[in-house]
């Protein structure tokens, strides 16, 4: 957020969409909290930010859940292509965009009720699961009631609904990979990723981290399917790929030892 005074922040919360979390302060004692799939957000109850005033906020969120990007031999084989959002993803990114609208629509007044192109301006990388996931976004941001009719004055009824259920459009911008220079930046330069992964891959503290992953791994690749190795920067994937079918009830993967997937999280997050 941004303030018309310097004002110390706290880091907070919430990620639209690549595209849009937001930052909050100590200004106020009270304060209640509403927790969603997707986020958790403070609502100040008492004076927000006495003596400031609210400029602009920024958030920022990933997609909601997708299917897995890599696929392994004994896993599921899922119907859609690979890394697209499912409808639970859908679901946590409307749950995301209803909470920001309680927030900045209906306690702070900072948004208007319905959209306004001067108010709000929604960027996403161009994949499909991050594209599905602002609309879905803006979906909750902006709930079916809140969109245009053909017809202004007194006497508006639903028939003069632009869209049925009044539901509201609001544009999406994107670039490709190579023009990305906002949210995909890192990607650009490939050769200069490589390069950094090729000198990590390299330190004693990796090449410490693989000996003691081994027998991990070992495990994993035999759950997996996989006839060879399951190599360390694999194991993400392998994560991914399990994870999904835990949380959709799939029954090739999701049957695997807890501790052994307990080893697995943390080594994914190393």
């Amino acid at each position: 957020m941004f303030f018309s005074q310097p004002l110390s922040l706290l880091p907070t919360l919430l990620l639209l969409l690549l595209l849009l979390t937001t930052t909050t302060t100590t200004a106020t004692d009270t304060a209640t909290t509403t927790t969603t799939n997707a986020a958790t957000i403070t609502t100040p109850t008492a004076p927000l930010y006495e003596g400031y005033t609210l400029v602009k906020t920024v958030a920022i969120t990933r997609h909601g859940d997708r299917t897995p990007i890599s696929f392994f031999p004994k896993g599921y084989q899922w119907e859609d292509v690979r890394g697209e959002l499912t409808g639970e993803g859908l679901y946590q990114l409307y749950q995301v965009g209803s909470a920001l609208r309680q927030r900045y629509i209906d306690d702070l007044a900072f948004l208007s009720s319905s959209y306004k192109s001067s108010e709000i301006r929604v960027r996403s990388t161009n994949k499909h699961r991050t594209l599905s996931s602002a609309q879905a976004f803006l979906h909750g941001l902006y709930p079916p009631g809140t969109g245009d009719t053909r017809a202004d004055g007194d006497e508006v009824t639903k028939d003069d609904a632009a869209l049925p259920h009044l539901l509201t459009t609001v544009p999406i911008f994107a670039e490709s990979r190579a023009r990305d220079t906002l949210l995909q930046s890192y990607k650009i330069c490939k050769n200069a990723i490589a390069s950094i992964h090729h000198d990590m891959r390299e330190t004693e503290e990796w090449k410490q981290k693989e000996l003691e992953s081994a027998p991990l791994r070992e495990t994993l690749q035999e759950h997996l399917g996989l006839t060879k190795e399951l190599p360390l920067k694999k194991t993400p994937s392998a994560y991914h790929a399990i994870n999904a079918e835990i949380i959709h009830n799939h029954s090739f993967l999701k049957d695997i030892d807890r501790t052994v997937f307990q080893e697995l999280v943390t080594l994914k997050d190393w």
